[in-house]
């Protein structure tokens, strides 16, 4: 088992990654490309607006996948508040192209259900005529509340414990498959830059990257036995309060209109 999980955790990285920054790339391929009447561009980017839009990112989360959708307003020429959220969905969008590695064992491989929510404002500098874009600064908090039914490997630490449960599965002679729920409760907050733009004066991108620090407190309920310790050590799968640093990637996708 322990062999399929540790590549497979990799490879997730990997994609991950190369997510990231493909749509990062083609994003700002799109941007570079566009070209609008200066002095249009500048009147829409300075308005008052209602801003609705998708987040596909968190769809390829492994951990914690979301269905986030938000809403932003623009209420002056420099400021705008933003909220997002939605639920945490089953599996991951990722998780459904790793079905051979045999991690659907009792469909309690990464089964989640819990929700996340994000609140934002945001500081926009005033745009010069020539420009497409808009930058801005924020500040972002954050919340999200998660249950996931998990397996990870367990050895033995006493041979005298009865482990006639139908949540274990044997790998070894002192080794074996343990199924429960990991309960993980994260609050933070990011500073982040971005940039957003008009396409044909309707649909609009926005993409942004930013830093922060994020206090998860997480704890197991379901194990068969507390005094086992795991074949080897997953630090994503860890319980207990801890303070982590924290790294966002974003892009949204979504309809403006004027507000005035």
């Amino acid at each position: 088992m322990v062999d399929r999980i540790i590549p497979w955790i990799n490879e997730t990285s990997e994609m991950n990654n190369r997510i990231v920054i493909g749509f990062t790339a083609i994003m700002l391929m799109f941007l570079k490309g566009t070209q609008a009447d200066a002095q249009a561009q500048d009147t829409i980017l300075n308005a008052r607006y209602n801003y609705f839009f998708i987040s596909p990112l968190p769809l390829f989360d492994v951990i914690n996948p979301a269905l986030s959708v938000g809403y932003e307003r623009k209420y002056s020429e420099k400021y705008a508040f933003q909220l997002e959220g939605g639920p945490i969905l089953q599996r991951s969008m990722l998780g459904f192209m790793f079905t051979s590695l045999g991690f659907g064992t009792r469909d309690a491989w990464w089964r989640n259900r819990g929700l996340k929510v994000r609140t934002e404002f945001k500081i926009y500098p005033k745009v010069q005529p020539s420009s497409s874009f808009k930058r801005y600064f924020a500040c972002e908090l954050f919340m999200t509340k998660n249950s996931s039914n998990v397996t990870q490997l367990y050895v033995v630490a006493d041979s005298t414990y009865n482990y006639d449960n139908a949540d274990v599965v044997f790998a070894g002679d002192r080794i074996y498959d343990d199924f429960y729920v990991i309960h993980r409760n994260r609050y933070g907050a990011n500073f982040k830059i971005g940039m957003q733009e008009f396409h044909q004066k309707k649909m609009a991108i926005d993409l942004s990257i930013g830093v922060g620090v994020v206090y998860q407190s997480s704890h197991e309920t379901g194990r068969t036995n507390l005094n086992d310790q795991p074949y080897s050590n997953a630090a994503f799968l860890g319980v207990g309060d801890k303070i982590l640093p924290s790294l966002t990637v974003g892009i949204k996708i979504g309809i403006k209109n004027r507000a005035d």
